[in-house]
């Protein structure tokens, strides 16, 4: 299930304040702020990570945009 890692990282380390969801549609009725950390929507990966029915005006949306194009540390 590609979720089970999250889930694993959530009781690791999320001190029960973190709750991974299998979509996110629930929970945005109760939320403040939205937040998109995965690649959809970006090159290659076209859509949007959920429907945009549930977004209000009263939510705070963002969209976390990262690439590995030119990267400052390097592994090796």
């Amino acid at each position: 299930m590609p979720w089970e890692l999250a889930r694993q990282l959530a009781a690791d380390v999320g001190n029960g304040l973190v709750t991974v969801l299998d979509a996110p549609e629930p929970a945005v009725a109760g939320a403040d702020v939205i937040v998109n950390a995965t690649p959809i929507g970006m090159s290659g990966h076209e859509g949007l990570p959920m429907p945009t029915d549930g977004i209000e005006a009263r939510h705070v949306v963002a969209d976390v945009i990262y690439s590995l194009i030119n990267p400052r540390i390097r592994y090796s």
